[in-house]
């Protein structure tokens, strides 16, 4: 989580202690439901492929998160 995040979510902790379990519940419901709204409405990507393989072969968004690793196994500076 980066430092925005982790301080937004202690503030929000801050604001929410005093408050019953029941209610911090119902805000944590309510919360995900419109985050659900929110994603539901959104226009989905097209899923990525790779040109030649002509829909065949897909990958995805995150393809590049181990290459370091694989620089390492070939002896590359990554």
């Amino acid at each position: 989580m980066n430092e925005i995040a982790q301080k937004t979510a202690e503030q929000y902790a801050r604001l929410l202690a005093p408050l019953g379990n029941d209610v911090k519940l119902g805000i944590i419901n309510r919360l995900s439901a419109s985050l659900l709204e929110a994603e539901a409405g959104r226009p989905k990507r097209p899923p990525r492929s790779f040109g030649m393989a002509k829909g065949e072969l897909r990958y995805p968004d995150d393809i590049d998160f181990c290459n370091d690793e694989i620089a390492q196994m070939f002896g590359v500076n990554a």
